[in-house]
């Protein structure tokens, strides 16, 4: 056999974890060799399809490795060197679950055209010429617009977009089961962020962030208002700020939403972050300007809780610094 430094590839789809936490310590047993000395494991998915393999081989959009060591790293690169495509070092969890969503995102894709096009026949358009007016945005619909995990979609568009179209599927007796769940999973992922806030007991939440996305007081089916309105109904004391909203300015449908969905706003909500944080166990990250930013990581002791919502760069960091809990939504 083979006697000096052996790097074994795997290349199928696995599920996250099972390269370092179930193949690693087989090889180790089996081989009795060591990583670092004389063995190297690698994940290295491969996206190649039938029919056009040996091009998509030579022609990739990128190559991803995964590696419990430096020495397989480099092995890969002087393989692939001279292949067009960034050569990407992560991880061999972050490798194989870029495996599962490429071919999960493509099935989407797929579906999305399938149940569009249906709709569209339906009415008498051709979905195909449709489409190729959609994909030629490619600031938003192709694009890694929206493609970052954090909280729930709302505002007075996109729920109400979505609504519509459903609606116009259900009179044409179009099934549309994928568009369909959209509403479901956002409101899942709205009752996500209220589990995570609810589940150790502590009851004083600062909500940074009312209206639906920041650098406006629009709240207008916002998830941020769902949220806190499922907080108030559990009995939970809230404060909150955002720094857009000043309710002797809101006006007609925003006013009308807002008064018949958290009829006290004027109680809760605080005219400085520093207000809205006074006595806070746990802090949600909704969204926050610069000064709000400064104001919450200020705030963070041992004994506060953060659930960050938004990812914004620095506050898992500062508290880490400051012995406070963090957790993300999606990380």
């Amino acid at each position: 056999g083979k006697t000096g430094h052996h790097t074994i590839v795997l290349r199928s789809t696995v599920a996250p974890g099972t390269t370092e936490d179930r193949i690693l310590p087989l090889l180790l047993e089996a081989s009795g060799r060591r990583i670092g000395e004389d063995l190297s494991l690698v994940f290295n998915p491969e996206f190649l399809r039938e029919g056009s393999s040996v091009k998509d081989f030579h022609q990739p959009p990128q190559t991803v490795v995964g590696s419990v060591d430096e020495a397989g790293y480099v092995v890969m690169e002087t393989m692939y060197a001279g292949l067009p495509g960034a050569f990407v070092r992560t991880s061999c969890k972050v490798a194989e679950s870029v495996k599962y969503l490429c071919n999960v995102f493509h099935a989407m894709k797929i579906v999305f055209a399938n149940e569009a096009g249906s709709v569209l026949k339906a009415v008498g358009l051709d979905g195909r010429e449709v489409m190729k007016i959609f994909c030629q945005d490619t600031q938003l619909n192709i694009s890694a617009a929206y493609l970052r995990p954090g909280f729930a979609f709302g505002g007075s568009c996109l729920p109400k977009e979505v609504k519509g179209f459903l609606t116009l599927a259900r009179d044409l007796d179009v099934a549309v089961p994928a568009m369909a769940g959209l509403l479901e999973s956002n409101e899942a992922h709205i009752k996500s962020a209220y589990r995570l806030i609810a589940r150790d007991g502590r009851r004083k939440v600062a909500l940074f962030g009312l209206a639906f996305k920041p650098g406006t007081d629009d709240m207008r089916d916002s998830p941020l208002v769902a949220l806190a309105e499922q907080l108030l109904g559990k009995g939970f004391e809230i404060a909150i700020f955002d720094g857009y909203v000043k309710i002797s300015r809101l006006l007609g449908k925003n006013k009308e939403f807002i008064e018949r969905e958290i009829p006290h706003l004027d109680r809760l909500l605080q005219e400085t972050p520093e207000a809205a944080l006074a006595g806070a166990e746990v802090i949600v990250v909704g969204h926050a300007d610069a000064d709000a930013r400064r104001a919450l990581i200020a705030a963070l002791a041992p004994g506060k809780r953060v659930l960050d919502l938004s990812g914004y760069a620095g506050v898992r960091a500062a508290a880490a610094a400051a012995g406070a809990e963090y957790e993300g939504i999606c990380w």
